[in-house]
């Protein structure tokens, strides 16, 4: 890993810009951003390797977060549970019922306190299931599974209720509060 209290000593920053990229080649990855944060404030950022071949990554590049999305469609929700708009235990079902699973009444236990902890029953993704159709694979709120599905569908319940996109919600709660104006949910062509 990279070691950032080093990089503070400019006189290795050259030596730790070769290991990022020699750690880059080594487990193939093919671009990333580091920043550093001080009191509050961007002190540096960098950003190493290629986009795609011969394209060099710029410091104003896009990056799919893939699973960082989680803890940001968290930080929306408890935003509007923080301004009493939004309630961890009201079933989803009031603003959300995916038409995979409208015939199993299970729906009707799942809460966002269940997808914020990886307890709504879900797969990790439906496509991993033999049918390619969601399910519950068990009662919600009764184990614990990893699940990028239940985030989905937290983000359709969210959408529905605020009849806003999750980009539009998340600007309007985090991301513009917190200036964040490159930051979005899903890919939008430019």
């Amino acid at each position: 890993t990279y070691n950032i209290k080093a990089q503070q000593n400019n006189t290795n920053s050259l030596y730790h810009q070769v290991e990022i990229l020699k750690w880059l080649d080594e487990y193939n990855v093919p671009a990333v951003g580091i920043g550093i944060i001080k009191d509050g404030i961007i002190f540096e950022c960098k950003v190493f390797g290629e986009l795609r071949k011969g394209v060099p990554a710029r410091d104003d590049a896009i990056f799919a977060i893939a699973s960082v999305t989680k803890p940001s469609v968290s930080m929306v929700t408890f935003k509007l549970v923080e301004s009493g708009e939004w309630d961890l235990d009201e079933p989803l079902y009031k603003y959300w019922i995916d038409p995979d699973i409208v015939d199993d009444s299970t729906y009707k236990k799942l809460t966002t306190r269940n997808v914020l902890s990886h307890q709504s029953g879900f797969p990790n993704w439906r496509n991993d299931l033999e049918s390619k159709k969601l399910e519950f694979l068990f009662e919600p709120g009764t184990k614990y599974n990893y699940s990028g599905e239940g985030f989905e569908y937290l983000g359709k319940a969210l959408e529905n209720k605020f009849s806003k996109s999750l980009d539009e919600l998340s600007d309007s709660v985090l991301f513009k509060p917190l200036m964040m104006e490159n930051t979005k949910h899903r890919w939008i062509d430019s």
